[in-house]
Protein backbone atom coordinates (compact mmCIF):
# COMPACT_ATOMS: atom_id res chain seq x y z
CA UNK A 1 0.00 0.00 0.00
CA UNK A 2 1.28 3.69 -0.85
CA UNK A 3 2.91 5.47 1.40
CA UNK A 4 0.22 8.11 1.69
CA UNK A 5 1.62 11.65 3.17
CA UNK A 6 3.43 14.12 0.24
CA UNK A 7 7.06 14.43 1.70
CA UNK A 8 8.77 18.46 0.45
CA UNK A 9 12.14 19.39 1.36
CA UNK A 10 12.21 23.03 0.99
CA UNK A 11 15.81 24.77 1.38
CA UNK A 12 15.94 28.06 2.55
CA UNK A 13 12.81 27.80 4.57
CA UNK A 14 12.46 30.56 7.25
CA UNK A 15 12.00 33.79 4.94
CA UNK A 16 11.04 34.77 1.58
CA UNK A 17 9.33 32.87 -1.24
CA UNK A 18 10.83 29.62 1.53
CA UNK A 19 8.55 30.03 4.22
CA UNK A 20 5.74 31.06 1.92
CA UNK A 21 6.21 27.66 0.23
CA UNK A 22 6.01 26.14 3.40
CA UNK A 23 2.68 27.97 4.59
CA UNK A 24 0.93 26.80 1.58
CA UNK A 25 2.23 23.31 1.96
CA UNK A 26 1.16 22.68 5.41
CA UNK A 27 -2.62 23.84 4.76
CA UNK A 28 -2.88 20.64 2.84
CA UNK A 29 -3.82 17.40 4.03
CA UNK A 30 -0.94 14.60 4.51
CA UNK A 31 1.74 16.57 3.98
CA UNK A 32 5.21 16.61 5.27
CA UNK A 33 7.24 19.71 5.25
CA UNK A 34 11.45 19.44 5.76
CA UNK A 35 11.99 22.68 5.91
CA UNK A 36 16.27 23.60 6.17
CA UNK A 37 17.60 26.64 8.03
CA UNK A 38 21.23 27.86 8.50
CA UNK A 39 21.17 28.39 12.20
CA UNK A 40 18.92 28.36 15.48
CA UNK A 41 17.64 31.98 14.72
CA UNK A 42 16.04 30.51 11.49
CA UNK A 43 14.84 27.77 12.74
CA UNK A 44 12.86 29.96 15.47
CA UNK A 45 11.74 32.57 12.28
CA UNK A 46 10.49 29.31 10.47
CA UNK A 47 8.26 28.16 13.57
CA UNK A 48 6.98 31.68 14.65
CA UNK A 49 6.32 31.76 10.14
CA UNK A 50 4.15 28.62 10.32
CA UNK A 51 2.79 29.24 14.04
CA UNK A 52 -0.69 30.10 12.31
CA UNK A 53 -1.21 28.15 9.42
CA UNK A 54 -3.96 25.42 10.41
CA UNK A 55 -2.77 22.71 8.83
CA UNK A 56 -3.96 19.81 6.83
CA UNK A 57 -5.00 16.60 8.71
CA UNK A 58 -1.84 14.81 8.93
CA UNK A 59 0.85 17.37 8.14
CA UNK A 60 3.96 18.32 9.83
CA UNK A 61 6.65 20.54 9.72
CA UNK A 62 10.40 19.36 10.07
CA UNK A 63 13.23 21.54 10.81
CA UNK A 64 17.07 20.76 9.24
CA UNK A 65 19.96 23.24 10.26
CA UNK A 66 21.88 23.47 7.09
CA UNK A 67 24.22 25.76 6.80
CA UNK A 68 24.72 25.91 2.84
CA UNK A 69 27.91 28.90 3.12
CA UNK A 70 29.88 25.99 5.02
CA UNK A 71 31.50 24.02 2.44
CA UNK A 72 29.28 20.84 2.40
CA UNK A 73 29.37 17.33 0.89
CA UNK A 74 26.47 15.29 0.14
CA UNK A 75 27.51 13.04 3.22
CA UNK A 76 27.05 16.35 5.48
CA UNK A 77 23.39 16.38 3.56
CA UNK A 78 22.15 12.89 4.37
CA UNK A 79 23.38 13.16 7.97
CA UNK A 80 21.64 16.64 8.68
CA UNK A 81 18.46 14.94 7.15
CA UNK A 82 18.95 11.37 9.18
CA UNK A 83 19.52 12.80 12.26
CA UNK A 84 16.87 15.45 11.83
CA UNK A 85 14.28 12.83 10.40
CA UNK A 86 15.00 9.95 12.77
CA UNK A 87 12.13 8.35 14.93
CA UNK A 88 9.87 11.02 12.46
CA UNK A 89 8.56 8.07 10.10
CA UNK A 90 10.08 9.82 6.84
CA UNK A 91 11.23 7.21 4.93
CA UNK A 92 11.28 9.44 1.02
CA UNK A 93 11.20 12.27 -0.21
CA UNK A 94 9.10 13.59 -3.07
CA UNK A 95 10.12 16.82 -3.72
CA UNK A 96 13.14 18.65 -3.47
CA UNK A 97 12.70 22.72 -3.79
CA UNK A 98 16.23 23.86 -3.85
CA UNK A 99 15.40 27.49 -2.80
CA UNK A 100 18.23 28.86 -0.51
CA UNK A 101 20.36 31.41 -1.98
CA UNK A 102 22.40 34.56 -1.81
CA UNK A 103 23.22 37.53 -3.16
CA UNK A 104 25.22 40.68 -2.57
CA UNK A 105 25.89 43.72 -5.14
CA UNK A 106 26.00 42.80 -8.68
CA UNK A 107 28.85 44.12 -10.21
CA UNK A 108 30.02 44.26 -13.72
CA UNK A 109 32.45 41.51 -15.01
CA UNK A 110 35.54 43.87 -14.14
CA UNK A 111 34.55 44.51 -10.37
CA UNK A 112 33.17 40.91 -9.52
CA UNK A 113 36.01 39.49 -7.44
CA UNK A 114 36.92 35.91 -6.52
CA UNK A 115 36.05 35.76 -3.26
CA UNK A 116 32.62 37.22 -4.20
CA UNK A 117 32.57 34.12 -6.97
CA UNK A 118 33.62 31.44 -4.84
CA UNK A 119 31.39 32.48 -1.92
CA UNK A 120 28.17 32.22 -4.08
CA UNK A 121 28.84 29.33 -6.35
CA UNK A 122 29.21 27.43 -2.83
CA UNK A 123 25.63 28.49 -1.87
CA UNK A 124 23.76 28.99 -5.40
CA UNK A 125 25.04 26.15 -7.10
CA UNK A 126 27.21 23.61 -5.11
CA UNK A 127 24.32 23.37 -2.30
CA UNK A 128 21.76 22.49 -4.31
CA UNK A 129 23.99 19.78 -5.96
CA UNK A 130 24.83 18.00 -2.75
CA UNK A 131 21.68 18.46 -1.78
CA UNK A 132 20.67 16.25 -4.33
CA UNK A 133 23.29 13.75 -4.13
CA UNK A 134 22.94 13.56 -0.33
CA UNK A 135 18.90 12.90 -0.84
CA UNK A 136 18.67 10.93 -3.94
CA UNK A 137 18.15 7.70 -2.02
CA UNK A 138 15.30 9.13 -0.47
CA UNK A 139 13.91 10.04 -3.65
CA UNK A 140 14.32 7.04 -5.57
CA UNK A 141 14.62 3.74 -3.34
CA UNK A 142 12.85 5.40 -0.69
CA UNK A 143 9.58 6.24 -3.08
CA UNK A 144 9.82 2.83 -4.45
CA UNK A 145 9.76 1.51 -0.83
CA UNK A 146 7.12 3.31 -0.05
CA UNK A 147 5.04 2.48 -3.00
CA UNK A 148 4.73 5.82 -4.22
CA UNK A 149 3.60 6.34 -7.85
CA UNK A 150 5.29 8.60 -10.47
CA UNK A 151 8.89 10.11 -10.39
CA UNK A 152 10.40 12.01 -7.85
CA UNK A 153 10.87 15.91 -8.34
CA UNK A 154 13.80 18.11 -8.05
CA UNK A 155 12.88 22.38 -8.40
CA UNK A 156 15.36 24.98 -8.61
CA UNK A 157 13.86 28.15 -7.91
CA UNK A 158 16.33 29.87 -10.02
CA UNK A 159 16.31 33.89 -11.23
CA UNK A 160 16.24 35.07 -14.96
CA UNK A 161 19.64 36.84 -14.00
CA UNK A 162 21.41 33.32 -14.67
CA UNK A 163 20.07 32.80 -18.00
CA UNK A 164 22.83 33.07 -20.78
CA UNK A 165 20.53 33.05 -24.04
CA UNK A 166 18.77 35.59 -22.72
CA UNK A 167 21.16 37.54 -20.92
CA UNK A 168 19.61 41.15 -19.08
CA UNK A 169 21.40 44.52 -19.94
CA UNK A 170 22.33 44.48 -16.37
CA UNK A 171 25.34 43.41 -14.02
CA UNK A 172 24.77 40.05 -12.56
CA UNK A 173 27.89 39.92 -10.24
CA UNK A 174 28.90 36.23 -9.30
CA UNK A 175 25.07 36.03 -8.48
CA UNK A 176 24.55 35.46 -12.38
CA UNK A 177 27.13 32.95 -13.34
CA UNK A 178 26.23 30.91 -9.65
CA UNK A 179 22.40 30.82 -11.12
CA UNK A 180 23.65 29.72 -14.75
CA UNK A 181 25.73 27.25 -12.69
CA UNK A 182 22.59 26.14 -11.27
CA UNK A 183 20.31 25.85 -13.90
CA UNK A 184 22.86 23.31 -15.82
CA UNK A 185 22.26 21.36 -12.77
CA UNK A 186 18.55 21.19 -12.78
CA UNK A 187 18.42 20.78 -16.69
CA UNK A 188 20.94 17.76 -16.18
CA UNK A 189 19.19 16.40 -13.52
CA UNK A 190 15.98 16.02 -15.96
CA UNK A 191 18.45 14.86 -18.95
CA UNK A 192 20.30 12.64 -17.04
CA UNK A 193 17.86 10.99 -14.24
CA UNK A 194 14.01 11.58 -15.63
CA UNK A 195 14.16 7.95 -17.31
CA UNK A 196 15.31 6.34 -14.14
CA UNK A 197 18.44 5.22 -15.39
CA UNK A 198 20.18 7.41 -12.48
CA UNK A 199 18.08 5.23 -9.68
CA UNK A 200 14.77 3.29 -8.99
CA UNK A 201 11.80 5.73 -9.98
CA UNK A 202 13.83 8.33 -11.59
CA UNK A 203 13.33 11.98 -11.01
CA UNK A 204 12.81 14.86 -13.22
CA UNK A 205 13.97 18.36 -12.84
CA UNK A 206 13.28 21.99 -13.29
CA UNK A 207 14.25 25.64 -12.79
CA UNK A 208 11.69 28.12 -12.25
CA UNK A 209 12.65 31.81 -12.54
CA UNK A 210 9.87 32.99 -9.57
CA UNK A 211 10.05 36.89 -10.66
CA UNK A 212 11.40 40.33 -9.41
CA UNK A 213 10.14 39.47 -6.01
CA UNK A 214 10.16 41.98 -3.12
CA UNK A 215 12.33 40.35 -0.99
CA UNK A 216 16.29 41.41 0.53
CA UNK A 217 17.61 39.74 -2.12
CA UNK A 218 15.36 41.21 -4.94
CA UNK A 219 16.00 44.69 -3.27
CA UNK A 220 19.74 43.85 -3.09
CA UNK A 221 19.08 43.59 -7.05
CA UNK A 222 17.49 47.16 -7.07
CA UNK A 223 20.28 48.69 -5.10
CA UNK A 224 23.28 47.35 -7.79
CA UNK A 225 21.14 48.59 -10.84
CA UNK A 226 21.19 51.87 -9.41
CA UNK A 227 16.75 52.04 -9.19
CA UNK A 228 14.95 55.02 -7.81
CA UNK A 229 13.34 54.73 -4.21
CA UNK A 230 10.30 52.51 -5.05
CA UNK A 231 10.41 51.51 -8.86
CA UNK A 232 12.54 47.79 -7.43
CA UNK A 233 10.78 44.68 -7.14
CA UNK A 234 6.60 45.04 -5.92
CA UNK A 235 5.56 41.27 -6.98
CA UNK A 236 4.80 39.07 -3.32
CA UNK A 237 6.44 36.60 -2.29
CA UNK A 238 3.05 34.59 -1.89
CA UNK A 239 2.49 35.24 -4.84
CA UNK A 240 6.08 34.09 -6.00
CA UNK A 241 5.53 31.01 -3.86
CA UNK A 242 1.66 30.17 -4.79
CA UNK A 243 2.51 30.08 -8.62
CA UNK A 244 6.13 27.73 -8.07
CA UNK A 245 3.53 25.52 -5.86
CA UNK A 246 1.17 25.24 -8.33
CA UNK A 247 3.93 23.69 -11.43
CA UNK A 248 5.50 21.37 -9.04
Amino acid sequence: MANASTVYVITGANRGIGLCMVQILLARPQTTVIGTVRSDDGRAQLLAGSADVVRGAGSKLISVLVDYAAGLESQDITKAFSAALAGKGVRHVDVLVANAGHTMVMGGVLETTAAQMRELYEINAIGPLVTLQGLWPLMTQGRVGQGRPGKGAYVLVSSSVGSIGMMEPVPGGAYGPSKAAANWIAKAVHAQLSGGDGGAGGVVGVAVHPGWVKTPMGDTAARSWGMPEGQGPTRRPEDSANQTVALI
